[in-house]
């Protein structure tokens, strides 16, 4: 007789965490990078637990596409996240804990306007003291972020960042009907990274958007993945705003 018999498999618990699993990552975390261009997405990733309670490992398991993101989730979570760790038999064990962040920005009141943001180039070719100026309303800034200055001026300006004494990126936004100061005249050579045309609804909401691609190191893509909104009009007409973007060097 073929005896069959049953063998119970004690399970190991989770891990569970010791504080709230949405605290572990604030707005202030927002990578500079994808803060700078409005990037958003999702990253879902999985955590070794280990016996002590301790994030031992982080592994993506599905990606929001972009990089910093990705990697900032799991600096974050490997620094933050602490657990009362799996237990099998009443002893701590190894566990695993899947999270999903979500990463978003508000969209920012955007109006027409121009800005220029200025580094100087140090001779061994690293950026230093970052200014930036602007005229007319608030408009979409770069920021003195200067690693991510630092990838775009390598797409676009021709020579090695050593020749250059100073770098700029400018921005200028605006209608037809608008007239603001322009930006001085600034470099000895200039290239434009991008322009996108908006159609504005009277609400100040964007209703079409069309973008050349920027490249950003080995990356590329549109500045109308920029979730902005328009400071709203006293007409019932459609507004269409302009956005250029351009690099400059001024060579040593």
């Amino acid at each position: 007789m073929l005896e069959i018999i049953a063998f119970a498999v004690a399970a190991a618990t989770k891990p569970v965490p010791l504080s709230e699993p949405g605290s572990w990552i604030r707005d202030s975390d927002y990578p500079a990078y994808a803060e700078t261009w409005n990037l958003e997405g999702s990253v879902e990733v999985v955590l070794s637990v280990s016996p002590t309670g301790r994030v031992s490992g982080c592994t993506v398991a599905v990606s929001s596409g972009i990089m910093d993101l990705d990697s900032a989730t799991c600096a974050l979570l490997e620094q933050r996240a602490r657990f009362k760790p799996a237990r099998l038999k009443g002893r701590p064990v190894a566990g695993d804990y899947r999270k999903k962040v979500n990463w978003s920005q508000p969209a920012d009141a955007v109006e027409e306007g121009t800005s220029r943001t200025l580094f100087s180039v140090s001779p061994d070719g690293q950026l230093f003291g970052c200014k930036e100026v602007r005229f007319g309303g608030q408009s979409a800034g770069f920021g003195c972020d200067a690693q991510a200055f630092k990838n775009i001026v390598l797409n676009y300006l021709e020579k090695p960042l050593i020749q250059y004494s100073r770098v700029a990126f400018d921005i200028n936004a605006r209608t037809g009907a608008t007239s603001l100061k322009e930006l001085p005249s600034f470099g000895t050579e200039r290239k434009l990274v991008t322009e996108m045309t908006i159609l504005i609804a009277p609400d100040g909401k964007v209703t079409s958007c069309e973008s050349t691609p920027i490249r950003i190191g080995s990356e590329a893509f549109s500045l109308c993945q920029r979730r902005s909104r328009f400071v709203a009009s006293r007409g019932t007409d459609q507004r269409k705003i302009v956005v250029t973007a351009e690099i400059a060097g001024e060579t040593r």
